[in-house]
C-alpha cells in the first residue's frame, strides 16, 4: 500500500463524502467528514505555531462541510417526510378506489 500524507487522506475522504452526498448517503458523507475533522483537531493539537495556521484553515472548511452536508440531510429527509405525509392524506382516496382487473 502507498503512504499517503494526511493532507492527501484528507482530501480523498472529503472527496469520497462529495460522492456520498450525491448519491444521497447522508450518513457516509457527515461520517467521512467529520472523520477528517478529528483528524485535523488532533493534528492541530499535536503540531507547532507555525504548521498551526494552515491546520485550522483547513479545519475551518471541514466545518463548514459539515455544517453544509447536515443541511442537505436535513432538506432531503424534509422531502422524505413531506412524500410519505402525502401518501397518509391520499391513502383514503387510494383506498376508495375499485382494483384493476388484470
Amino acid at each position: 500500500m502507498i503512504e499517503t500524507s494526511p493532507e492527501e487522506r484528507w482530501s480523498t475522504m472529503l472527496v469520497q463524502a462529495q460522492r456520498f452526498a450525491s448519491q444521497e448517503n447522508f450518513t457516509d458523507a457527515l461520517s467521512r467528514v467529520q472523520l477528517v475533522a478529528s483528524e485535523i483537531e488532533a493534528a492541530v493539537a499535536e503540531s507547532d505555531a507555525s504548521a498551526t495556521g494552515a491546520l485550522e484553515r483547513r479545519l475551518a472548511y471541514v466545518r463548514s462541510e459539515i455544517e453544509r452536508h447536515e443541511e442537505a440531510r436535513h432538506r432531503w429527509l424534509e422531502e422524505r417526510r413531506a412524500m410519505e405525509r402525502g401518501r397518509r392524506e391520499n391513502a383514503p382516496e387510494e383506498l376508495a378506489r375499485p382494483l384493476r382487473r388484470w
